[in-house]
């Protein structure tokens, strides 16, 4: 199995800091998956990744070998 992350940093939310938007994409990411929110809910095998201006930046895709 093999997870495959996506994330696309060239909007306005990672324009005055990447590095701390990039970090909590991931820590939202994270906490989705670990609580199984709502949000985090898989289409197939994707889940859209949202950036904290609500905007789709990426996925996460979810494949077997």
């Amino acid at each position: 199995m093999k997870a495959t992350l996506t994330i696309q940093m060239d909007n306005a939310a990672f324009e005055d800091s990447p590095g701390l938007e990039l970090a909590w994409i991931l820590r939202e990411l994270s906490g989705d998956i670990k609580n199984n929110r709502p949000n985090s809910v898989f289409v197939g095998n994707v889940l859209s990744i949202k950036d904290s201006n609500g905007n789709k930046v990426g996925s996460l895709t979810i494949e077997e070998d």
